[in-house]
């Protein structure tokens, strides 16, 4: 079970990792901890670059960068359709932005290869349910890859 600014959410299941454990964390800090298991239920969907690029450009879909402040170079988007909020921040900071206040909206998050990314769009999901979370496939790897063989 962890907390995302004062909700409760027991969703989130882990896969084995090498150490043999089979338990979800105890708080949000040991979900980002590096020595868990990726969740079995990230079977989610994810957009490739050129959709989530093309709805942001429509205004349709937000860009949420999670990756943390010293991982992000500039990538020439259009900030006012993307929002860095790396993931050790989102807790403190996803119901000012995605409260039920705010009108519901399309949120395309990603982080540098999508293992972060899903598990933001996994905790926001269950926390904020009338806005749409999906993930960009590949992350930052896949959007310098794209961009490398010149397409």
């Amino acid at each position: 079970m962890f907390s995302l600014n004062g909700y409760r959410t027991q969703a989130i299941r882990l896969v084995a990792d090498p150490k043999g454990r089979e338990a979800a964390p105890a708080t949000w800090e040991a979900l980002l901890a590096e020595n868990y298991a990726v969740p079995c239920s990230l079977e989610e969907e994810e957009i490739p670059w050129e959709t989530a690029l093309r709805q942001a450009k429509t205004q349709q879909t937000l860009l949420l960068d999670v990756r943390e402040k010293e991982e992000q170079p500039k990538l020439g988007i259009n900030p006012k359709r993307l929002l860095e909020l790396p993931l050790s921040r989102l807790e403190k900071e996803a119901a000012r932005i995605f409260g039920p206040e705010i009108a519901p909206r399309k949120v395309a998050v990603f982080c540098q290869s999508g293992v972060r990314s899903k598990r933001a769009v996994i905790a926001l999901k269950s926390q904020f349910p009338a806005h749409e979370f999906i993930g960009i496939a590949g992350g930052i790897n896949a959007w310098i890859n794209h961009n490398n063989d010149g397409q």
